[in-house]
């Protein structure tokens, strides 16, 4: 899709969108799969996913993606607490939404982390797809 770009309000210029780049963490595959299928109705997007919060943390750190959207609770024993803890202390602009299981009271203080959006398991396409549209719109802007 083309954005157009009105300069000096006699020209326009046709301008590519940027490529919206998500990083998806989740120890289930299923999970994975769902999400991938909602992320991917959103234009110009690519997809990094991992089932793993300590290779998350290294894509991340090699791919420095727009959005990274994870799971809290996965096996192997590192967290997604671990994981926004680490990129927020580092990259504390980091867009960060999550997506878990746990009870929703417990989600809140992810939100004072400094998380962009939590999600419950399963979650609402309509109430996703929109955070996301929301944080390319504001990445586009930037």
């Amino acid at each position: 899709m083309l954005l157009m770009v009105v300069l000096d309000r006699q020209k326009t210029v046709l301008e590519p969108r940027i490529k919206l780049k998500v990083l998806l963490i989740d120890d289930e595959k299923f999970a994975r799969d769902v999400l991938k299928r909602m992320i991917k109705s959103i234009e110009n997007i690519e997809i990094l996913e991992t089932g793993d919060s300590y290779e998350g943390l290294l894509l991340y750190e090699e791919y420095k993606p727009d959005v990274l959207i994870t799971d809290i609770l996965m096996e192997g024993g590192i967290s997604g607490e671990w994981l926004i803890t680490k990129i927020l202390n580092k990259y504390p602009k980091a867009n960060i939404v999550v997506v878990s299981g746990v009870e929703e009271s417990k989600l809140m203080k992810y939100k004072l982390m400094g998380v962009k959006e939590c999600f419950k398991k399963p979650v609402k396409y309509y109430d996703f797809i929109s955070c996301l549209e929301t944080l390319k719109g504001d990445i586009e802007r930037e």
